[in-house]
């Protein structure tokens, strides 16, 4: 009974995912979802509202493509789910690939963006824009989902690998070039290295969250079917949970963040 209540759980958030994604495509890669702009007539709002809108541009991401992907990914799977005995962890793994590649194909446009770049002279690292301890964390929670190779050995290594690449990629965001237009310099430097880190953010949330959903699964199906699973399962779980909250808490954070004093201060020694 419960087995099967978990099956068209599943079909519901295949459809509902799909559907969802479809409706929101256009907005899939927006930066001004991504960066917070004071509103009205607050100082140099104006010129941060510019230099988003230059950004979109520069960058050009085939959002709604995007979008389309990974929704039609998903309400593949929905039908996939109905209509054949393939399990749903595994057509979940599937559209977590999808997903994946998705977000590794924007990557790379994003290093072929804007041609030649203004260059920025401030040193990048990792820790700056990422702390190390967020890092640590989703590394472990992208592959957590081998503690569960032994209930669902193809789906637990194809989330794994979704996993470890939308991690990957959220890492080399964080190592791109600086993309300026150089028609302000100093608050399309704040936009750069703003998004940088918001998008590393949302990356990382995003590695975790396909290793959860599967976990959390998995482990139903293992407790309803088999009578129990594995203090490791569980602890693998719990985990991929708390990382996945703190990475999503992180970026929130972030997103929230507005520009500081000292932000406004070099805006406006570079006024234009």
């Amino acid at each position: 009974m419960i087995a099967t209540w978990l099956h068209w759980y599943m079909v519901v958030f295949f459809v509902l995912f799909g559907g969802w994604v479809l409706y929101a495509r256009r907005c899939f890669a927006s930066v001004g979802l991504l960066i917070r702009t004071p509103c009205g007539d607050a100082p140099y709002a104006q010129r941060l509202r510019d230099a988003v809108a230059r950004r979109e541009h520069l960058e050009s991401l085939p959002a709604a493509a995007m979008g389309t992907a990974i929704g039609a990914a998903s309400l593949l799977a929905a039908v996939l789910a109905v209509v054949t005995p393939i399990p749903t962890t595994l057509l979940y793994a599937m559209v977590c690939v999808v997903l994946a590649m998705t977000l590794a194909g924007a990557y790379l446009r994003l290093r072929r963006a804007g041609g030649p770049r203004i260059a920025s002279l401030r040193a990048r690292s990792r820790d700056t824009v990422v702390p190390a301890w967020l890092s640590a964390l989703v590394a472990v929670a992208a592959v957590s989902p081998l503690a569960f190779v032994d209930l669902a050995p193809a789906a637990a290594l194809l989330v794994t690998a979704a996993g470890l690449l939308v991690a990957a990629v959220g890492d080399r965001v964080v190592h791109l070039p600086a993309l300026l237009s150089g028609t302000d310099p100093a608050v399309e430097e704040y936009v750069d290295d703003r998004l940088r880190a918001v998008r590393a953010a949302n990356l990382f949330a995003t590695a975790t969250a396909p290793p959860y959903v599967f976990e959390a699964i998995t482990f139903t199906v293992a407790v309803v079917q088999h009578g129990g699973a594995r203090p490791l399962h569980a602890a693998a779980m719990i985990f991929t949970l708390i990382a996945l909250l703190v990475s999503c808490a992180w970026q929130v954070m972030l997103m929230r963040r507005g520009p500081g004093a000292r932000e406004t201060e070099r805006w406006a020694q570079n006024g234009v």
